[in-house]
């Protein structure tokens, strides 16, 4: 039915901009948390190094979920 298909592609459609907006987002951002972890903290753990990462990109994504979530509920 066509509420069907306007459903699925709202859905595509926020699916897209998640992802291409957590490249965008997550790729220069890795950049910088690497610089810091590396540089800046001076830390040498692969494991340490994850952690941090992985809390950092987290957070990050849940808030442009959430952004994104927003715009879409409109």
């Amino acid at each position: 039915t066509h509420k069907m298909k306007q459903k699925r592609l709202k859905a595509l459609a926020q699916s897209l901009v998640t992802v291409v907006s957590g490249l965008m987002i997550n790729f220069p951002l890795q950049v910088l948390i690497l610089y810091v972890c590396l540089n800046i903290l001076e830390l040498t753990s692969a494991f340490e190094i994850s952690v941090v990462t992985s809390i950092v990109l987290t957070f990050t994504a849940l808030i442009r979920c959430y952004i994104i979530n927003l715009f879409f509920d409109k």
